[in-house]
């Protein structure tokens, strides 16, 4: 089991042990963030915004100490980025409220 708190770490939890044996950083912003597990490859993704309030993804290996295999910005939209991963066909959906500028 994974939990997020508001000290900006992600813990994992073995429910059989009751207790942490896991915990590194999390993405790093105020606001907060999503973990999704990502089945089979034992990894976690992480959404959330970063100080800049910009959306991230990164992706965590649980089994090398919470190393971030991979980051990146998707965009500096306001809505919460929310993660759902398809272990069947491997897809990572993504989605959070979009701002629409209008330009003329």
């Amino acid at each position: 089991m994974a939990t997020d708190s508001k000290d900006k770490k992600i813990r994992l939890w073995d429910p059989r042990q009751e207790k942490c044996v896991q915990e590194f950083d999390d993405v790093g912003g105020a606001q907060g963030s999503s973990i999704t597990w990502q089945g089979k490859q034992d990894q976690l993704i992480c959404t959330g915004f970063n100080k800049m309030s910009e959306r991230r993804i990164e992706l965590i290996d649980i089994r090398n100490s919470g190393k971030k295999l991979t980051s990146f910005l998707v965009d500096s939209g306001s809505g919460f980025p929310t993660p759902v991963y398809d272990q069947d066909t491997g897809v990572l959906l993504f989605w959070g409220k979009v701002r629409l500028v209008r330009t003329c």
